[in-house]
């Protein structure tokens, strides 16, 4: 598995996602999110097992609630100073304030 990539462009294009790559987070219905980026633009906390992604609003919060729903992982993308780090699967595991909780 490749770990960084240029940008996102290239990470969403090797992992085939639907839809476009500059959405921060992307959604499939029936699983909830597949992939999520954090561009730094947001305080998101991004620790080795554990992330608390910003979210934009009510309705991503619900596309989150459905990966708890069916059990589905999210694969979770990071900026960083040499282009995009792959960090891999994580499980929606709850909320606090207004950031979902993913833990690996």
């Amino acid at each position: 598995m490749k770990k960084y990539f240029k940008g996102i462009k290239e990470a969403h294009n090797y992992y085939k996602f639907p839809g476009s790559y500059r959405y921060g987070s992307i959604y499939l219905m029936n699983y909830g999110i597949i992939r999520s980026y954090s561009n730094g633009t947001k305080p998101d906390v991004i620790c080795d097992n554990q992330i608390h992604y910003i979210l934009k609003n009510d309705t991503y919060a619900n596309r989150f609630k459905e990966n708890m729903k069916t059990n589905t992982k999210v694969r979770f993308f990071q900026k960083v100073q040499s282009g995009v780090k792959d960090l891999g699967l994580f499980r929606v595991t709850g909320f606090k304030g207004t950031s979902v909780v993913l833990e690996k």
